[in-house]
């Protein structure tokens, strides 16, 4: 494996695999944290859509009860 290794880091350049894993590393990352921002977004979005549900129900307004759960 040590010779693997070597064989690998010397035809290729060292620097160059870490580059290629720190770039990746990054990418990962960013996408992480879009995809985090993006379900909270949706998160909040069905929070919100399901307070208006339950408070047209209690007012008894169904016509607006279906129109919010037909979104």
């Amino acid at each position: 494996m040590k010779d693997f290794l070597n064989a690998a880091t010397a035809g290729t350049g060292g620097s160059a695999l870490t580059s290629a894993a720190t770039s990746q590393i990054t990418i990962a990352v960013i996408s992480m944290a879009f995809m985090i921002a993006f379900g909270a977004w949706g998160a909040y979005l069905r929070w919100r859509d399901s307070k208006a549900l339950r408070e047209a129900l209690e007012t008894g307004d169904l016509k607006r009860a279906i129109e919010i759960r037909g979104k």
